[in-house]
């Protein structure tokens, strides 16, 4: 019998030439599937629309108009996660999201009339969600975001601590101290999915430190400063903006390496991203960054899209589960970058308020250190993630 021999070593050219080509048509897919859906939910959302429009002509209408009917069937991929998302909201000890509370009869203050949709969730409870026209007005500091951070994006800005493994770098210890804060809103105040234009300050650091050594010293941090613009209408936010990233080393690292050469990593983009809540609790998003400033092997373009899954209100002291996926690419590494992989547990107490999970990540592609942004890493480990 003949015998097969495979040996196993570095992919070659035509291996990378088809992770480039992968990585190429992912982005083109995921949008494809966003602009799909997002003709599907118009078609069959017309109907219930109609039905709104020819409640509202009506000027004897009172304040509260409730329609005993169905709502409209849902996709079946969207089916299971709204049935799940209802059933840990409807048993959460806390009644603060307005799908599943009993409201006043016209929440939002207007004059106007407001069709109720009266339906059952799984738990058996009445939820009744509300089609009522909330009046723009500006906002000082306002409550939440319009377009939250990238949960498994790896530079956003907030606080995190990741115990992670690299089978060269062995234990690392991966820090951030930042976040984003809403500064100045046009809009509504509805929780779940607020309208409207927002500015926001976002800024922090990522340090990565070495837990081998004594008093675990600073290897390397990333320092980035932000203004976010964003507007979200419905399921959809857009967000455009500036950012800033510098790369140091640590004193410590050059101490104990003294040949190491320090670069002088820079970048001032600016970006365009796009987010779609398929559900309440399932993002896509998709963002695009042009840097017109950069320096020491940084490059002008990159890109990022992914898929975050998390509770879109209270979930109590038992928490509810959460997962996401981001993938970075950037053209200093030839459109390569990498993939981040999380899923765990999260609590929130207001509808996309502040957020703090736990859980499992997985890492894997060039380093989000950028002073080592071209060489490769594949880190394991579990970490604690707060959003603001």
């Amino acid at each position: 019998m003949p015998e097969c021999h495979v040996q196993l070593g570095e992919p070659g050219p035509n291996a990378a030439h088809r992770r480039a080509l992968g990585f190429a048509v992912l982005p083109w897919l995921a949008g494809l599937a966003v602009i799909l859906e997002w003709a599907f939910h118009c078609s069959t959302a017309a109907g219930l629309h109609g039905d709104r429009n020819h409640f509202a002509q009506g000027v004897d209408w009172p304040l509260s108009t409730h329609a005993a009917m169905e709502p409209p069937p849902l996709p079946e991929h969207r089916q299971w996660l709204d049935d799940w998302s209802r059933q840990l909201l409807a048993e959460s000890p806390s009644r603060s999201h307005p799908w599943l509370d009993e409201p006043e009869d016209n929440p939002s203050g207007n004059s106007g009339p407001v069709l109720q949709v009266d339906f059952q969730t799984p738990a058996g409870r009445p939820a009744r969600r509300h089609f009522a026209d909330e009046p723009w007005t500006w906002q000082v500091m306002p409550s939440g975001l319009l377009y939250s951070s990238y949960l498994a994006g790896n530079k956003e800005p907030r606080f995190s601590a990741q115990w992670n493994r690299d089978r060269h770098l062995g234990p690392v210890w991966d820090t951030a101290i930042g976040g984003r804060l809403g500064i100045l809103r046009y809009g509504t105040t509805e929780p779940i999915l607020p309208s409207g234009w927002q500015v926001d300050l976002e800024g922090g650091f990522q340090a990565r430190l070495d837990p081998t050594e004594d008093s675990m010293p600073l290897t390397s941090v990333d320092f980035r400063i932000g203004v976010p613009i964003t507007w979200a209408n419905g399921p959809w936010q857009f967000k455009t903006g500036y950012y800033h990233v510098s790369a140091h080393l640590g004193d410590e690292y050059l101490l104990a390496h003294p040949n190491a050469r320090r670069l002088n990593y820079v970048r001032d983009a600016a970006i365009l991203g796009v987010g779609y809540y398929w559900t309440e609790m399932l993002r896509l998003y998709g963002e695009a960054a042009y840097a017109a400033s950069v320096s020491d092997g940084a490059e002008p373009w990159e890109f990022q899209f992914g898929v975050d899954y998390a509770p879109a209100g209270d979930t109590g002291l038992r928490g509810a589960p959460f997962a996401a996926f981001n993938a970075h690419l950037r053209e200093e590494v030839g459109f390569g970058g990498n993939l981040v992989f999380q899923f765990g547990w999260a609590w929130r107490h207001d509808p996309r308020g502040p957020l703090f999970r736990a859980g499992l990540q997985y890492y894997r592609g060039k380093s989000g250190q950028y002073e080592f942004y071209d060489q490769s890493e594949r880190l394991i480990g579990w970490g604690l993630w707060a959003d603001f």
